[in-house]
């Protein structure tokens, strides 16, 4: 660590850093290591702030350390505190900022650089490299500046600025300063000293998630929790079932919980008779990783994080059928070899993508929902009457399904894919390929009232229980490969429908949670896949969901829970037989 000089460096003089290691142990934040670095002495001996101070105990500025053994969850918090420059007794020391530095977000690349302090007085430059058990460098070494500019170790100070902030910690005793372990083995590049952090002798104390979850400590983060939101409590249950015992089970799911009032839940159905699996279990890891690493940043950019995340999970579907056997990229696509001929190939591209609903629960007040494809988010609050009422409940987004018209003018109107009604005899015969829109005679687009009455009169039925008609986007007939069929404008993979319209940027909606609970008490938030919604209208699936037993009585209301999603089953096996969906689900509870 070294810190920068300043214009008024005689009223920072007495600077020291609170360096802590943390680990997650359950879900909760254990401290291994810590450290004081300081700059001078509490007398202000020492002016320029480098390589200063007369209590060996401690590491020095300019100085190198080690934390041995450190696993990839890590975060390193350090707290910034300034000691005043006389000795009366009730002269305290001066909070000047946080910084959280987690290890997985070190190691991306490019590694962040700039982190701001809370009033912007002090920059601090973190130089680090990763070794091995020897001591051996992984790598160069890594520069990072806390501080609020892009300058150098020399830079000036920067403006005040005036920011509402999570309480910091107090400062430590000058026992915890003295406490800071006795040199060992270096490992630096100059050749100075490192103190050894490995001491086992340090106490584990239990570090409060609600002070640390606070990655970035941006100013937004004290604005978005509420009183409520606090209070509010926070349970979930989850299901996943292939249909037909010989059916692949392409659908996925995860759950993130970062503490009490930070989740991720999503829901992924996988398609494509090649390659659905791999999609969805791809898509799903690389939305994880991502998350975990990113999830702070939703605070401020909640748009942009769950696109990029989408982004990485469209690519890691790509990179994940590229490696499957008998698949090769030629000319920008995936194609396989489909042909009975080894010594005549045929080769075609390849299908697999998958749905994806993504939610994550802020500060238990804030819901961010991102999805593509037909899989669905609902959130409910129990009717007042249940016996007689059904629940509120809110389509967080619609289904991207084809018979939207405003998917079909933003993107599939001029292309050359066609958006039909999926009749059975469409490929035999031409007058069964119906169109499911057609021109207004004002310009724009409509749907084709005709072609829904053809549908009718050919027995075609709804796709679900809410009358929605199955349709599909159908790919040229003379395109470079074979025609496809998807059901929805939206997906993650699928890269030659991708060519025509379709797209694996989500749709993302910000909501407040107390203002979707609308003054109730209780409320329910359900993701589901096709499998599960296309069985019910919503509001009598969440009327399943949302008169259960009281959060006190757990047991009997996750069967409850479980009884609904088997019903759903029950009733895809009837409807369907053998052609019944996977179904996946989470559903959420926030109670009081």
């Amino acid at each position: 660590l070294r810190r920068a000089e300043f214009e008024n460096a005689d009223s920072v003089v007495n600077t020291y850093v609170c360096i802590r290691l943390l680990e997650r142990s359950g879900f909760a934040w254990r401290q291994r290591r810590s450290a004081v670095v300081k700059c001078g002495d509490t007398s202000g001996n020492d002016t320029n702030g480098l390589n200063g101070g007369h209590e060996s105990a401690s590491a020095q500025w300019d100085e190198q350390f080690v934390f041995e053994d450190v696993r990839e969850d890590a975060k390193l918090v350090l707290d910034v505190w300034n000691a005043p420059g006389n000795t009366a007794i009730d002269a305290k020391d001066v909070y000047f900022g946080k910084v959280t530095l987690r290890l997985s977000e070190l190691l991306r690349e490019p590694a962040p650089e700039w982190h701001e302090l809370i009033n912007g007085r002090l920059c601090i430059q973190l130089t680090w490299v990763l070794t091995d058990d020897e001591g051996l460098e992984l790598g160069s070494p890594r520069l990072l500046t806390l501080g609020s500019n892009g300058s150098d170790v020399t830079a000036h100070a920067v403006p005040h600025r005036t920011e509402s902030r999570v309480a910091p910690p107090s400062a430590p005793t000058k026992k915890v300063e003295s406490d800071a372990p006795a040199k060992a083995k270096p490992f630096a590049r100059n050749g100075d000293d490192a103190s050894d952090l490995s001491d086992d002798s340090m106490l584990e104390e239990i570090v409060d998630l609600d002070e640390e979850i606070a990655e970035d400590e941006d100013s937004a983060d004290a604005s978005l929790a509420l009183a409520g939101a606090a209070a509010r409590k926070i349970s979930y249950y989850e299901y996943t079932h292939r249909g037909p015992p010989a059916k692949e089970n392409q659908d996925t799911y995860f759950t993130i919980r970062f503490d009490e009032r930070n989740f991720v839940f999503a829901v992924l159905d996988g398609h494509g008779g090649d390659f659905g699996r791999v999609a969805s279990q791809a898509a799903s890891s690389a939305m994880q990783s991502y998350l975990r690493a990113h999830f702070s940043e939703l605070r401020a950019k909640p748009q942009e994080i769950m696109t990029a995340c989408f982004e990485s999970a469209h690519k890691a579907i790509y990179r994940a059928i590229k490696e499957q056997d008998g698949v090769k990229e030629e000319g920008g696509m995936l194609v396989m070899d489909f042909g009975e001929d080894e010594d005549s190939p045929e080769w075609d591209a390849v299908d697999g993508g998958t749905t994806a609903s993504v939610a994550a629960i802020v500060d238990g007040e804030h819901l961010i929902y991102a999805a593509v494809g037909d899989s669905a988010g609902l959130f409910a609050i129990p009717a007042a009457n249940p016996e007689a009422e059904l629940p509120q409940c809110v389509e967080l987004i619609a289904e991207h399904s084809p018979t939207r018209v405003d998917e079909f003018v933003a993107r599939l109107s001029t292309s050359a894919a066609s958006v039909v009604y999926n009749h059975p005899e469409m490929f035999e015969d031409p007058a069964c390929m119906l169109n499911v829109f057609c021109r207004d005679g004002r310009g724009g687009w409509k749907v084709d009232e005709e072609s829904e009455r053809r549908a009718d009169e050919a027995g075609l039925g709804f796709k679900t229980e809410r009358g929605d008609r199955a349709a599909v986007i159908l790919t040229p007939e003379d395109g470079e490969y074979s025609q496809m069929m998807l059901n929805m404008t939206r997906s993650i993979g699928d890269f030659y429908h991708q060519k025509f319209g379709v797209t694996w940027k989500p749709d993302v909606i910000t909501r407040k949670i107390s203002d979707l609970m609308g003054g109730s008490r209780k409320a329910v938030l359900c993701i589901a896949s096709d499998g599960v919604w296309d069985m019910w209208t919503f509001e009598e699936a969440m009327a399943e969901l949302a008169n259960v037993e009281p959060a006190s009585r757990a047991a009997e209301r996750k069967q409850q829970v479980m009884d609904f999603f088997e019903t759903s089953r029950q009733k895809g096996q009837e409807t369907f037989a053998d052609s019944a969906d996977n179904l996946t689900g989470v559903v959420v509870y926030f109670d009081p």
